[in-house]
């Protein structure tokens, strides 16, 4: 992963700081600790900053960012990396395009000059978030990958837009308020945010799959939110009945599976797997393995519990696939002494301390002398594989079953849900309005936050709960989903949307 940082002002000729540029640079040294630059247009009013973690194209020099055009006209910094960026570099370089760089990052400015914002987004594919600046439109455009993999946040002070990787990163210019939003607060602790928030009062994130763009005009900047994609189930109507053959589905996750991994071993630097005894990581590594000439490097944390401990079948899976097989054993301590630096990370309130086990693993990848690697994150989201999501399935998307194989269903989920009750299931039903009207029901997977709302509100400073007033989270959360994609969806599909 990189940084990146950047100022916008409302004026052209109100001058940009250049050490607050590298200061919001220099913060984020963990985020990119193989270079930095940062780049002032003083008469245009704009600068950018970037920390970068070399990843494709290892020569400092020619891949330093912020980027330029040509013709100067666009400014980009960028965090990520665009998968198949080969296939599109030889296809723009056959129609004239002139590349000064290896990095992937180079082929937005050359696609956004040939056609545009619009059928730039459609042909990036990747984990991202830029910033860049059209010098002809006097615009910026914040854009961010259409899962939200990589943090974008932006604020407006008196004097312009601030944005950065990091809520840190905004906080080093000078003219960003730190002031918690009550809002915001309220939702950090009950564990479930409203898409685009943040707990602090005007700092916002950029909302996966949308761009943020932000044009001067006058001494002012107009902000406009724009989505160029969304979560697009198909209509419950439109799937195949219970009789449907399995194969040409297995076949398809086969087959796309096989290509996002080798997508993302594709680097200048050695690529490695997390490997916990799941299906997810298991899968990763012996399709990665099978894809190269040469043994995976496979990290694995091991805890002091058998009750948590996954190592014997993670270290069956490396033994079968010749991988070279690092375990980190943790104690409970460990897991303790480190969660301050954790929430220094992670700039968001946690509930548990998997979050400082994966950033210790984290530090033991980087002292392996890796960068990058591979895990099954998503899965369980996209395959619908946490308890919460079978629970609506089988309480909602099962109409259609007699009466008496639902109920057995039924009988069988109560029964298995006896384990996650209190933790990833509520303890007690919770139903909101306001998502009962928008969605059909309350997801399962929000109920065990909402109905945290009485216990955390107490905690909350009393100025700040006068402010809540009778904030409804529920009801905030059911604002920001789009009815289109809602709409004639099965359950399953509208909980997973949720």
């Amino acid at each position: 992963m990189c940084g990146i940082a950047g100022v916008f002002n409302h004026r052209v000729n109100d001058p940009i700081d250049a050490q607050t540029l590298v200061n919001m640079a220099a913060i984020m040294h963990h985020r990119g600790p193989d270079g930095y630059g940062y780049h002032i247009q003083s008469e245009q009013g704009i600068g950018f900053s970037h920390a970068r973690l070399s990843i494709i194209d290892l020569n400092e020099e020619r891949a330093k960012q912020p980027f330029l055009s040509a013709d100067e006209r666009l400014m980009l910094t960028h965090n990520g990396e665009f998968y198949d960026f080969k296939r599109i570099r030889a296809d723009l370089t056959a129609r004239g395009a002139r590349f000064r760089t290896k990095s992937d990052s180079e082929i937005v400015l050359h696609l956004f000059e040939r056609y545009g914002l619009e059928a730039t987004l459609k042909e990036l594919r990747g984990e991202f978030a830029f910033g860049l600046y059209d010098k002809d439109e006097d615009a910026l455009y914040l854009v961010r990958d259409r899962f939200g993999i990589k943090p974008l946040y932006w604020t407006e002070t008196d004097e312009g837009v601030v944005f950065g990787s990091e809520l840190k990163v905004l906080f080093a210019h000078p003219q960003v308020k730190r002031a918690f939003s009550a809002e915001g607060l309220y939702h950090q602790l009950i564990q479930v945010m409203v898409p685009g928030s943040t707990a602090f009062e005007g700092v916002h994130q950029v909302q996966p799959g949308q761009v943020v763009k932000i044009k001067r005009n006058n001494g002012t900047l107009n902000i406009d939110t724009l989505k160029y994609w969304d979560v697009d189930f198909p209509n419950e109507h439109d799937y195949p009945g219970d009789e449907v053959d399995e194969t040409e589905y297995v076949e398809g996750v086969r087959e796309k599976l096989l290509e996002a991994v080798q997508h993302r071993m594709t680097a200048d630097v050695p690529v490695g797997c997390y490997l916990s005894g799941g299906i997810d990581s298991c899968s990763i590594l012996g399709l990665a393995s099978a894809s190269t000439q040469t043994s995976v490097k496979a990290f694995t944390i091991g805890f002091d519990s058998d009750d948590y401990d996954e190592t014997p079948i993670a270290r069956e899976m490396a033994e079968a696939t010749d991988a070279d097989h690092h375990i980190m054993a943790l104690k409970a301590n460990d897991l303790y002494d480190h969660f301050v630096k954790t929430l220094w990370h992670t700039e968001r309130t946690i509930y548990n301390t998997l979050g400082v086990a994966k950033y210790l693993m984290s530090q033991e990848v980087h002292e392996a002398g890796y960068k990058v690697v591979m895990t099954g994150e998503g899965s369980d989201e996209l395959f619908a594989g946490y308890p919460a999501f079978r629970k609506d399935m089988f309480l909602h998307g099962l109409d259609h079953l007699p009466e008496i194989e639902r109920l057995e269903w039924q009988k069988l989920l109560e029964k298995n849900n006896q384990l996650f009750k209190g933790a990833m299931l509520a303890r007690e039903e919770f139903s909101s309005d306001a998502l009962n009207k928008k969605v059909g029901f309350t997801p399962s997977c929000v109920q065990p936050w909402l109905s945290c709302s009485s216990v955390a509100k107490p905690l909350i400073n009393r100025d700040l709960q006068k402010q809540l007033g009778n904030y409804d989270p529920g009801q905030a959360i059911a604002d920001t989903l789009d009815e289109t994609y809602l709409a004639g969806r099965h359950p399953l599909d509208r909980a997973q949307y949720v």
